[in-house]
């Protein structure tokens, strides 16, 4: 019996490594049903304290709060970017980094801690050296925490976690500041596979503590680390203990979609985790060895990873079959942001400035004729929608509605943006080549001189010379005959190339890269008269400049 005991011990020790299974030997079997563990899935952290404020009262315990976090988190396998009074600028990033990270699977979360406030009902994160004088500037100076949910709702990963310790005073006084609430407002959904916590409910404030850290995340901090402890009993212990240490006075509050266990350290040997056993009888004593369960449980792992080896090449030819049987259309909509994409068939054309073009700089001469390869090409110039789908947050001026173009964006800031699409996207995409955006605007390589419904310019078919004051919704305009809108006016928009002549490239699928600084752009925007609408103008500009002119569409590569 002892030794029946000392072997189903054994089996739980290796199940709650390997999962549940079997550990076999010979035609004995011992079945083990241990507690759901993350396994061998990766687990990914950003922890962020900011503490040391200036410009608005400093707070005592968000950076110990974050160290403290951050080194419990890595005890149960996470791998954490640690961010201490961060800015602005370094709290975008890591957030656009972490999503990067979570988007590869496995379990994401993210912690903060310091001074934040609700606008409008939408909560935002106060960095470093924000310069907030007035209510209007919160949206401009802070992170909004609806950039964290979103990024991870994008990701599509199983598991992601939000904690928020923010909910301290307001720290900005006066009528300027009226519409500022205290506390954080409640989202009214969590993403599916996410768990939002509040260190306290919604609009309530959150004591700072009066020992080294904040009473929530003492409390986050006491349970993390117990072992076959599931997230949410976890978060009731955390509440009872935030209720007890404030007599009352402040109730952490969590909004969840959870619909699996998830358990931050595995059970430990002898814990409550239930166990059985079925020992076929059978003539001879049971012999059973640790080496032999190791074998057993290694055999286990082996065969899981195999399977999802092969689970993951099944998704990927279910989603290359998905994309060869959308080219049979001639559009094709990306399921990632909602881009829709037109099919350009291959052909040749006369690339640069015709005779029927008017005047023409010497740039845009003399024409050649360029051969092109079918491919496919953005219906509209991406949308702030779009952008912030990927991006988490807005650049643009013309902060009109998501179906507006995405605007004051650079050539490198397009190039970001299109990394993160390619990773989590079936497709990949890139910016056309100076080539096949005028070939596209030329309606397949006619020779028309505007990139219009009808080959022309006027207010009834484009958006130039500022006659609506800025931009306009894609899709306003008639499309040219090839259904491309906007391929003349509303915005400059980027292409691949850098800066060339026309004689400086081949003539089959031509794109110039090999050397120079400046990037083209191409289409004319809002503010420009005719001229510079016609499908062959050209405009060089460095790659870093932003503007509430600039814009681009994307070309899908495959």
């Amino acid at each position: 019996m002892k030794r029946l005991l000392w072997i189903l011990g054994m089996a739980a020790m290796l199940t709650a490594l390997a999962g549940d299974g079997f550990a076999q030997q010979g035609d004995r079997a011992v079945r083990v049903q241990g507690r759901q563990t993350a396994g061998d899935e990766q687990r990914v952290a950003l922890v962020i304290g900011n503490h040391a404020y200036t410009r608005i009262a400093s707070l005592r315990n968000p950076g110990n709060d974050a160290r403290d976090m951050a080194a419990a988190l890595r005890k149960t396998g996470f791998r954490v970017t640690l961010l201490l009074n961060a800015t602005r600028g370094q709290m975008g990033e890591a957030i656009a980094e972490f999503e990067d990270a979570v988007s590869k699977g496995g379990v994401g979360l993210f912690f903060y801690a310091g001074h934040g406030v609700q606008v409008g009902g939408v909560n935002y994160l106060i960095p470093l050296g924000a310069n907030i004088t007035r209510q209007s500037q919160v949206e401009f100076e802070a992170i909004s925490a609806n950039r964290v949910l979103a990024s991870m709702e994008a990701a599509g990963n199983r598991l992601n976690m939000v904690f928020l310790d923010a909910c301290r005073n307001n720290p900005f006084k006066g009528n300027r500041f009226r519409a500022i609430g205290g506390g954080l407002a409640a989202v009214r959904n969590a993403p599916k596979g996410s768990l939002i916590s509040y260190a306290t409910g919604a609009g309530g404030v959150a004591a700072d503590g009066t020992g080294r850290n904040g009473t929530y995340t003492k409390n986050l901090l006491r349970y993390i680390g117990q072992p076959g402890l599931e997230l949410t009993t976890m978060m009731k212990r955390v509440r009872s203990g935030v209720q007890r240490d404030t007599r009352d006075k402040q109730t952490p509050y969590e909004l969840s979609s959870l619909t699996g266990d998830f358990y931050f350290t595995k059970a430990s040997i002898g814990s409550s985790a239930p166990v059985t056993a079925n020992v076929p009888k059978g003539p001879g004593k049971s012999s059973f060895s640790l080496g032999d369960l190791n074998k057993a449980a290694q055999s286990q792992q082996a065969s899981r990873r195999a399977w999802a080896a092969k689970l993951g090449e099944m998704k990927d030819a279910r989603r290359q079959a998905a994309i060869r049987r959308d080219t049979g259309s001639r559009t094709w909509r990306d399921p990632v942001t909602g881009m829709e994409f037109v099919k350009v068939p291959g052909g040749s054309f006369e690339m640069g400035c015709h005779a029927n073009a008017g005047k023409c700089d010497s740039d845009e001469r003399p024409t050649r004729t360029v051969r092109l390869d079918g491919f496919w090409l953005g219906k509209h110039e991406v949308t702030q929608g779009q952008w912030k789908r990927i991006m988490g947050s807005n650049p643009s001026r013309f902060k009109k509605g998501d179906n507006y173009p995405v605007e004051q964006v650079s050539w490198n800031d397009v190039q970001q943006f299109i990394r993160r699409l390619n990773s989590r996207s079936s497709a990949k995409f890139s910016l056309p080549s100076e080539a096949q955006w005028e070939y596209a605007c030329r309606a397949g390589g006619k020779a028309v001189t505007f990139g219009t419904g009808n080959g022309r310019v006027s207010s009834g078919n484009a958006n130039y010379k500022n006659n609506n004051g800025g931009t306009t919704p894609v899709g306003r305009y008639p499309a040219n005959a090839l259904g491309l809108h906007d391929m003349s006016g509303n915005l400059w928009e980027w292409v691949q190339d850098k800066k060339t002549s026309y004689g400086n490239v081949g003539n089959d699928n031509p794109i110039y890269e090999r050397s120079g600084a400046l990037r083209v752009l191409r289409g004319g925007g809002w503010r420009n008269g005719p001229r510079y609408l016609r499908c062959s103008y050209r405009v060089r500009v460095t790659p870093s400049s932003r503007d509430f002119y600039l814009g681009f569409r994307l070309l899908r590569s495959r």
